[in-house]
């Protein structure tokens, strides 16, 4: 769909990000062999794929998903454009619901299904908070659907920021459309400030303080900002030329960020007890080094022809959604087959359990994108087009 004007540099960024958690839940079955020191290397490295690899993910929605509301709302309203901006929201919101709930209701009901073999107990109630995404709101020891978490960041991210846009044009005569567009976006970094600083007036123990600021809907929702942020740099074109002219420069930066934050990290932040601030510090840091580094990717060509190694880039990156989703129940199933098999935890069967997850993920990934991703995407275009053709 559309292949030719897909942009191989952001494709490399979200194989990376989804090759990063997919490794960070799978590899967990080797975790019975560690001791040690060698356990708590173990544990950093599984903690770094899955953190940087949503952080990137956040920050590659918030540059992608908030150029198109730039592009779609912002400049039409700006412009003179457009008659209404109701419509326009409204336009956005349904092209980017179409986009993932179709297959997030599909997995929420996959998972239900598949209680049986979750090691902790569902209610009905539980249920109602997932398919309002209102379940990272507050904590939830459970293992149902538990990387829908990001998703429902990325949702209420999307949901606000056209809401806030919609309330600071209300009433507004002059048009000020990139003004309050500004406005709108700040508000989503400066919420989600404000209640992480009260959170450290108010927590006694501080020995969670790093998953609840990072699996917390209400505390993650800045994450996006900084994608948000390069995005519309690139649309007003300021400092777009300088970042471009510099986009080798910036990388390194911001490679070097993120080998700093990891470090970081690994004596400051995963510990027992942890200074607030120094958990705090951590995510604008990672957020803000992947951002250095989509200047030189966003405009990145290979000049080798290894063409075995590209279509396993973009094919990786076109299947990364259906990936997320599918990986942890298949992870569940595969797990739960071994044990009812009674399958000793010896590193061989192990690796077998890996190997296993690998290949059962992917061909399930490749089936969903082919046989439902596509045909919601194919559909999508349908109605947007009608909804357009409407207004006309």
């Amino acid at each position: 769909m559309h292949l030719k004007n897909r942009k191989f540099g952001l494709d490399i960024i979200r194989a990376t990000a989804i090759i990063s958690v997919f490794l960070c839940h799978v590899m967990d079955v080797f975790y019975a062999h560690t001791a040690g020191q060698t356990e708590l290397i173990f544990n950093c490295l599984t903690w770094a794929g899955g953190y940087y690899g949503v952080e990137i993910f956040f920050v590659l929605s918030g540059f992608l998903i908030g150029g198109i509301f730039i592009e779609k709302v912002v400049e039409p309203l700006h412009q003179n454009n457009a008659r209404s901006l109701k419509p326009l929201i409204l336009d956005f919101w349904i092209r980017r619901w179409i986009r993932t709930l179709p297959s997030y209701y599909l997995f929420v009901f996959i998972n239900i299904l598949l209680l049986p073999i979750y090691d902790s107990e569902i209610n009905s109630s539980i249920i109602t908070r997932f398919l309002f995404f209102l379940q990272g709101f507050s904590h939830l020891n459970t293992s149902f659907f538990g990387v829908s978490w990001s998703l429902a960041v990325e949702e209420w991210f999307y949901l606000l920021l056209p809401f806030f846009f919609l309330l600071f044009n209300l009433g507004n005569k002059k048009n000020k459309g990139r003004q309050n567009f500004v406005f709108s976006f700040l508000l989503l970094l400066i919420i989600p400030c404000i209640l992480k600083l009260r959170l450290l007036f108010i927590i006694v123990d501080t020995k969670n303080l790093e998953s609840t600021l990072h699996y917390t809907t209400q505390y993650k929702l800045d994450s996006m900002f900084y994608g948000l942020l390069l995005s519309y740099f690139y649309t007003k074109g300021l400092l777009r030329n300088w970042m471009e002219r510099n986009a080798k420069l910036i990388f390194v930066i911001g490679l070097i960020g993120l080998l700093f934050s990891f470090v970081y990290a690994c004596f400051y932040v995963l510990k027992a007890n942890p200074n607030p601030l120094a958990v705090l510090f951590l995510g604008p840091l990672c957020s803000i080094s992947i951002m250095a580094c989509f200047p030189l990717l966003n405009v990145y060509i290979p000049k080798h022809n290894n063409k075995l190694l590209l279509n396993s880039i973009t094919k990786i990156s076109l299947i990364s959604f259906s990936l997320y989703l599918c990986h942890v129940p298949i992870l569940h199933i595969t797990r739960y087959l071994f044990d009812q098999w009674h399958c000793s935890q010896t590193m061989l069967n192990s690796s077998l359990l890996v190997v296993l997850n690998i290949v059962l993920s992917y061909l399930a990934s490749l089936l969903l994108y082919k046989k439902f991703e596509i045909p919601v995407m194919q559909w999508r275009e349908v109605i947007s087009q009608r909804m357009i053709n409407k207004r006309k």
